[in-house]
């Protein structure tokens, strides 16, 4: 899977991880929707997850990535939130 890919994919994982994290069968079912959406199977998944366990270097640059695109997004939203 492309970094790019997994990277959007990811965020939106932690976004829906945030609204129904309480929910365990609401954010699996979530989960599965999303899935779907970015056309990844538990295959992909599971082999993306596996190439990146094997190159650590790769999976800091993942996290930075993602890092970075949750604060700017937490950034935008506490700037445009009405006070």
């Amino acid at each position: 899977m492309p970094e790019k890919k997994l990277v959007d994919f990811y965020i939106d994982l932690q976004l829906l991880d945030a609204r129904y994290g309480a929910d365990n069968a609401v954010q699996k079912e979530k989960a599965d929707s999303l899935m779907k959406a970015y056309h990844i199977d538990k295959a992909l998944f599971d082999s993306t997850m596996s190439w990146y366990s094997k190159r650590p270097d790769r999976w800091q640059k993942f996290f930075t990535k993602a890092d970075n695109r949750l604060a700017k997004m937490k950034h935008d939203y506490v700037k445009r939130k009405p006070r």
